[in-house]
């Protein structure tokens, strides 16, 4: 059963502070909640297949496909700086 010294405590380890109205709005509001799932626990589901996605699409993955590696002279020309075979950037860490 919810009450006051279950949501006080809550609010002491979630590091929360309530003042006595807004515990007392919680209280209401968290069995409200438990109502509710009370209520979803009692439907009968027996049969009714697990829905893993709301939508019927599949993901579309095209084949996998292997070419032979860039050259490293080619890569370097895609860069704005390229030294000694690797990318160089501008220090940001001093």
């Amino acid at each position: 059963m919810i009450d006051n010294e279950i949501i006080e405590k809550t609010a002491m380890l979630s590091r929360l502070g309530f003042d006595d109205n807004q515990a007392k709005s919680l209280v209401q509001e968290t069995k409200k909640i438990i109502e509710f799932m009370d209520a979803v626990n009692s439907i009968d589901t027996d049969g009714v297949e697990p829905l893993y996605n709301v939508h019927e699409a599949n993901n579309v993955f095209r084949s996998d496909e292997i070419h032979p590696p860039l050259p490293q002279s080619s890569i370097g020309d895609l860069a704005p700086s390229f030294r000694s075979g690797c990318f160089a950037v501008p220090k940001i860490i001093e």
